[in-house]
């Protein structure tokens, strides 16, 4: 009896490691500031449930040039599992204007939810490139420019792109005197996109470092020189047809 006991507790506590995430609904966007004549990708997002009957809302204000694709996952981390679908559309805007994508429905586990709504602002675009002609740049992003002794700063690296970057390589090792540094794990992320000026860019964090003042005083951080290797239009005639890179150096100005 005391071995079926212990095989009913280990099978209870299973049942709540593997249904015990909570259930979301909720949708996303990779843009909310897009130019005029460009594209806008939204996704509706159910996480950890069983999910029917889905109803995307009208898109007023934009045009419908892909989807729904349709997407399932399923992943288990430390015993948890957590379940994931997805509907994603392509939008393209009709019309200059600040636009409201209403919220989907659908019926999950027998009752029906609703996401959010997302807000996204349509603005005329320039046929000139990039801001002083640049199509791919780099900034360097302070999480802040004052701190205590031992409080964490964070420095991002972002890469700014209208062009197909393939790699990205610092050419020098960053210095950080005055700090003790610390080179954070990098996440996997897909491009968001922003606008500045009246240009739109491709936008990645590329690094990221710890940065923890070990003395008062004031400090600049040294310029980063990075080497990208943008694709070019013609294809190598290799073995794999890999596409042609053409090197560009860029450099991540200081900051204080």
């Amino acid at each position: 009896m005391k071995h079926n006991l212990s095989l009913v507790l280990i099978l209870t506590l299973a049942v709540v490691t593997l249904f015990g995430q909570s259930t979301s609904f909720v949708a996303k966007t990779d843009a909310n500031k897009v130019l005029e004549g460009s594209y806008v990708q939204v996704s509706f997002i159910l996480e950890n449930g069983n999910g029917s009957r889905f109803k995307p809302p009208s898109f007023k204000g934009f045009q419908v040039v892909s989807g729904p694709s349709t997407s399932n996952s399923t992943t288990i981390v430390n015993g948890r599992r957590s379940q994931t679908m997805s509907y994603t559309y392509g939008l393209q805007p009709t019309a200059v204007g600040r636009f409201t994508i209403e919220p989907a429905t659908m019926v999950v586990n027998g009752k029906k939810m609703t996401t959010n709504s997302l807000i996204i602002e349509v603005v005329k675009g320039s046929k000139k490139q990039g801001v002083d002609n640049q199509q791919v740049f780099v900034k360097m992003e302070l999480t802040d420019s004052i701190a205590y002794v031992g409080q964490q700063i964070i420095v991002d690296y972002k890469l700014y792109t209208q062009l197909d970057v393939r790699s990205i390589d610092f050419t020098t090792e960053q210095k950080y005197d005055g700090f003790y540094s610390e080179q954070l794990k990098r996440e996997r992320s897909n491009y968001t996109r922003e606008i500045i000026g009246d240009q739109e860019y491709h936008v990645k964090s590329i690094s990221k470092m710890a940065l923890f003042p070990q003395q008062t005083g004031t400090y600049d951080l040294d310029p980063a020189s990075i080497k990208l290797g943008i694709a070019t239009e013609g294809r190598s005639r290799s073995f794999f047809f890999s596409a042609q890179l053409k090197p560009m150096l860029t450099i991540a100005n200081g900051a204080r």
